[in-house]
């Protein structure tokens, strides 16, 4: 029952942060950069590089790569209010995202809908096919329908983009805009809280349950490789009944394998587990703990001073000790356990 609990629980928090997670990310993606010129155009994409006093450039959806000079903008509409002084360096920004490096190439495909107004009133929505400014401009509206514009008949152009490729810029955009700190505390004292979810397999012949951990750990990080602690927990495992509700204490190693935001990690962590729970009402109950070890490799998201979520997968050996006497009938059963999980642990390290 108590496995059962918090196995609940876990699933709610799961849910929890996923939901929390969605919300924060659907928040803040309406539009792209959006570039006003003093001659009433309206140009939208993704501002690679900014010049203070002299020019922009400006991708746009599609692979087309335009220069603009600030004397021409009337005012620039910056994508979530992101300011011009967040903007990275277009080389490190090409390092940091592949789409962004799509569109320098002219890779990138993207679907559009652009809307052309003209100076007599007329709006033709469709696909630009061609524009060379100063003089005309080929389009294709949403019948198939061929028009040549003169520039100076035109009014303004506007763009908009297919929904879910506008997403899917924007999260990158936001990779190319994120200051890059890497403030990982790569020496010092660390705690980690976690949550695990494990199947089990046992050497007794019993069908296979699913069982849930808690476990807070603190220590001192050496090293980015190398760092030691000591850690409590509490795990839920269902077989057998009461008694195996297991309190482990144990020493821990953990490490980072990678100076970079997201790094994968290792941990192990080994000790001793104490047994919980005591007689019910059909049963006489003795139960002992044993020796644990639990190695697991995973993934850390983040690289900040304050606090870095991790996931990680791991196998969990847990040895345990039960007798219990039949109150209806005075039969005893003893079962020496070993305990062998299949763990994936979510956790916050801070």
């Amino acid at each position: 029952m108590f496995g059962n609990y918090l196995a609940m629980k876990f699933y709610q928090l799961l849910l929890l942060i996923l939901f929390g997670s969605s919300t924060l990310y659907s928040q803040g993606q309406d539009s792209l950069d959006v570039i006003y010129l003093k001659n009433g155009m309206i140009m939208e994409g993704l501002v690679t590089n900014f010049k203070e006093d002299r020019s922009l450039k400006l991708g746009l959806p599609g692979g087309v790569k335009m220069g603009i000079r600030l004397e021409d903008i009337d005012s620039i509409k910056w994508v979530n209010e992101l300011s011009n002084s967040q903007m990275m360096d277009t080389r490190q920004a090409l390092k940091m995202s592949r789409i962004q490096l799509q569109m320098e190439k002219g890779d990138l495909s993207i679907p559009l809908k652009e809307t052309v107004y003209l100076n007599d009133g007329q709006v033709i929505v469709g696909r630009i096919e061609s524009y060379k400014k100063g003089d005309r401009l080929k389009m294709y509206d949403q019948s198939g329908n061929e028009f040549l514009l003169e520039d100076a008949d035109i009014r303004r152009i506007v763009q908009e983009v297919d929904r879910n490729t506008l997403k899917r810029y924007l999260r990158q955009r936001r990779r190319m805009l994120r200051p890059f700190n890497y403030a990982f505390r790569e020496k010092g004292t660390y705690y980690e809280i976690s949550l695990s979810t494990f199947t089990s397999d046992t050497d007794i012949d019993e069908p296979d349950q699913t069982a849930v951990g808690l476990h807070f750990a603190m220590g001192k990080q050496w090293n980015r490789n190398f760092g030691t602690g000591v850690g409590i927990g509490l795990d839920g495992y269902n077989s057998f009944g009461s008694g195996t509700t297991l309190l482990p204490l144990y020493v821990q190693a953990r490490g980072y394998f990678q100076k970079k935001w997201q790094s994968p990690f290792y941990s192990l962590n080994a000790g001793y587990a104490f047994a919980l729970g005591g007689d019910t009402e059909a049963f006489q109950i003795e139960a002992e703990g044993g020796w644990m070890i639990h190695p697991a490799v995973g993934w850390r998201f983040g690289a900040s001073a304050r606090s870095n979520f991790t996931l990680d997968l791991g196998v969990k050996y847990q040895d345990a000790y039960i007798e219990r006497i039949s109150n209806f009938n005075g039969d005893l059963e003893i079962r020496d356990i070993l305990y062998r999980r299949l763990t994936l642990r979510f956790g916050l390290v801070f």
